[in-house]
């Protein structure tokens, strides 16, 4: 959910849908492709407008396909806190002020920022439980030039509407704006997160990150049409004015990004999204190890991406018993007695990714004896060892005794092994 960049290809005007400006250059649009090419086919349902807000967002939830989405990608807070337009005032504002000299600006930014977390909790708790993954995607900064001289300096200055934005105004929008911007959307998927914790059925939440290094040097003062000939190959991913004028015949798509910067944001977004087409693997950890057959043993199941990303809700199962779902890292542990001996299936069903086994070996119960016998070894060893500790700082008339008493135990461990074989024991120690 977000908006797209005109694309000439579909229709006479340009888009899917004029009015909210969905293109099929939308970064969101071009990740899908990607990735279900990849995996072999998918569906991919475009609900994104332009203009968008937490209020509106809400109504857009309301259009989502039902049964099983196994990801959703989220662009929003931009447009509450009037990010783009506010830029773009800068550009207007009366010389010799800068805008964030301005109280009235500075005023509803920092007054639309602090009310922006509530806004934005009320969403992430809307998005229905259908859903599986959220990724929402960071903010780009469009305020770097070529070089990372930053947009209205003397090396990199403005142009195309953007003239008048001067390089502290660019600043302010980078570091005050911007910056919180992200840290709150950031701070409200954590927060999504942590609910979940409580209710595990909810979405998991991912933050999008890698957009806004993706635009560094690529911001608004690069490309053609400024006034140094040196940055008009280094190629822009934001909208200026004129382009958006040009491209769109209305000034609504300046300081947004253009398809090269829709072609970041897909970058990222397929970054981000890949393990959701990656094999699922599993590990089985057991205490004791192995497990034996009518005793209770701990059973420690992670179920996961070859890249180590691990694998949300996934049902684990014990010989087809479903026993629970794994937690926000993947794990899910349980204490299990295994009525046989012999190969059990733990396995796991992973919804989008399929189900993946494993099969565990459950040892044949030992008799009493066995076991006593086991623990006696392992007690004799423990003196062995203690007596080859003495044996080293023991006075000469002493070593001869020490080493009796090692060759004394020494047979005893071996007529307890031998005992062991004779029972039919395993894990003869």
């Amino acid at each position: 959910m977000g908006k797209g960049w005109i694309d000439w290809v579909h229709g006479d005007s340009g888009w899917y849908l004029e009015g909210c400006h969905r293109s099929a250059l939308a970064g969101p649009e071009q990740a899908a492709e990607r990735l279900i090419a990849q995996a072999g086919g998918g569906v991919f349902q475009f609900l994104a407008c332009s203009g968008a807000t937490t209020k509106s967002l809400l109504g857009q939830l309301s259009q989502l396909r039902s049964g099983r989405i196994d990801a959703l990608t989220v662009s929003i807070g931009g447009n509450d806190v009037d990010f783009a337009q506010t830029l773009i005032s800068c550009n207007f504002a009366p010389p010799p002020v800068e805008c964030f000299l301005n109280a009235n600006v500075t005023d509803a930014v920092n007054s639309l920022l602090k009310d922006l977390p509530r806004r934005l909790a009320t969403v992430f708790k809307a998005i229905p439980t259908n859903v599986k993954d959220v990724f929402v995607t960071e903010y780009p900064n469009p305020t770097t030039g070529p070089l990372y001289f930053r947009c209205g300096s003397f090396f990199a200055p403005g142009f195309q509407g953007f003239d008048a934005i001067s390089e502290p105004e660019a600043t302010w929008a980078s570091q005050d704006f911007l910056g919180p911007l992200n840290r709150i959307l950031s701070d409200a998927v954590d927060q999504a997160n942590r609910d979940r914790a409580n209710r595990p059925g909810l979405p998991v939440f991912h933050f999008v990150t890698g957009i806004s290094s993706r635009f560094e040097t690529h911001g608004y003062c690069t490309g053609g049409g400024g006034p140094n000939l040196l940055w008009w190959f280094w190629p822009r991913f934001v909208a200026t004015l004129v382009d958006s004028l040009t491209d769109q015949a209305d000034p609504n798509g300046a300081m947004h990004p253009n398809d090269l910067g829709q072609r970041a944001i897909a970058d990222a977004l397929v970054d981000a999204m890949g393990f959701l087409i990656e094999e699922p693997f599993m590990s089985v950890s057991t205490s004791p190890k192995p497990p034996m057959e009518g005793e209770p043993a701990k059973v420690v199941v992670w179920v996961g991406t070859h890249s180590q990303h691990p694998i949300v809700g996934g049902m684990v199962a014990i010989d087809g018993t479903q026993l629970g779902t794994t937690d926000s890292d993947g794990r899910f542990e349980t204490t299990w007695m295994f009525p046989t001996s012999g190969l059990h299936t733990v396995s796991v069903d992973t919804g989008r990714q399929g189900v993946v086994s494993f099969a565990l070996m459950v040892q044949v119960l030992q008799p009493l004896e066995c076991r006593d016998l086991r623990k006696g070894i392992m007690s004799l060893r423990g003196t062995v060892k203690s007596l080859q500790a003495e044996l080293n700082e023991a006075a000469p008339s002493q070593k001869h005794l020490i080493v009796q008493q090692i060759r004394h135990i020494n047979a005893k461990i071996e007529m307890k092994q031998d005992r062991m074989k004779q029972l039919g024991c395993t894990d003869i120690p």
